[in-house]
C-alpha cells in the first residue's frame, strides 16, 4: 500500500496543476473556435500564416480580468502563459491545410496565474514575425505583430472540475507586413555602386568622344 502512496500523490499534483486556472491555447477547435491567424508579405489580400518558416510565432497572453490587453504598439499587463510544465511559452504554426493555426500540438493548456478557481480570467492571442521570443521584444525590435481581441474566460470551478476554458469569441487577425527589409549592409553596397558609377560616367564620355575623333574618315 505504501508504494502506492507516491504515484497517487504525483496524480494529485498533476490534477491540481492541471486544473488550476487552466485555458486551452487552440485558436481553431471545430465548431468552437475559428481565429486562423492570416499575414501580409506585401500589399494585397492577406493569406494564412505557413508555418514552414519558424519565425512567425504566436503566444497566449493572460491574467486576471481588469487588465490591460496587448496592442500593436504596446505589450499591455497580461503575462506570456506557459504549458504546466513551463516549458512552452511561444509556439510556432501548422502548414497545408491547418495554415494559420498554432501548433501548440499536446502542450496546448496554459496555467493563468493570480485568477481564482472559478474566477475570471482575460486572455489574449498575440503574434509576431522574427527572433523575439516574447511579445515585448518583438515590438521593441519593431517586427511585424499581430493580435487578436481580448476574450474573458471563466476558469475551472475547482481542482476536480473537468472542465477548462476555450477561447470562445477569438476572432482572427492579421501580422503586419513581413515583407524582407534589406540589411544596411545592402544599402551600404547600393551606395557604393552608385557612387562609382557617378565617378566613371565622365570618363566613360570621354572614352566615346575620343573614340569618335580618331576614327578613320
Amino acid at each position: 500500500m505504501k508504494k502506492l502512496l507516491p504515484f497517487a500523490l504525483m496524480g494529485s499534483l498533476s490534477l491540481t496543476a492541471f486544473g488550476q486556472g487552466v485555458v486551452i491555447f487552440k485558436n481553431y477547435i471545430s465548431d468552437t473556435v475559428d481565429a486562423r491567424i492570416t499575414e501580409t508579405v506585401t500589399s494585397g489580400t492577406p493569406t494564412l500564416v505557413d508555418g514552414s518558416d519558424p519565425l512567425f510565432r504566436a503566444a497566449l497572453l493572460g491574467g486576471p480580468a481588469g487588465g490591460t490587453a496587448a496592442t500593436t504598439t504596446s505589450a499591455g499587463s497580461l503575462q506570456m502563459l506557459s504549458s504546466p510544465d513551463g516549458t512552452a511559452t511561444y509556439v510556432g504554426f501548422r502548414t497545408g491545410v491547418a495554415a494559420g493555426i498554432v501548433n501548440v500540438g499536446s502542450e496546448s493548456p496554459r496555467l493563468v496565474p493570480g485568477v481564482d478557481w472559478g474566477g475570471q480570467a482575460m486572455v489574449q492571442v498575440v503574434a509576431w514575425y522574427g527572433n523575439a521570443t516574447t511579445y515585448g521584444d518583438a515590438l521593441a525590435a519593431g517586427d511585424p505583430v499581430g493580435v487578436s481581441n481580448p476574450i474573458t474566460a471563466t476558469l475551472p470551478s475547482a481542482p476536480t472540475d473537468p472542465n477548462v476554458a476555450n477561447l470562445v469569441g477569438l476572432t482572427a487577425f492579421n501580422i503586419g507586413a513581413t515583407s524582407t527589409v534589406p540589411e544596411p549592409s545592402t544599402f551600404a553596397l547600393a551606395g557604393l555602386g552608385a557612387a562609382a558609377l557617378l565617378i566613371l560616367r565622365p570618363r566613360i564620355r570621354s572614352s566615346k568622344n575620343s573614340c569618335v575623333r580618331h576614327r578613320p574618315s
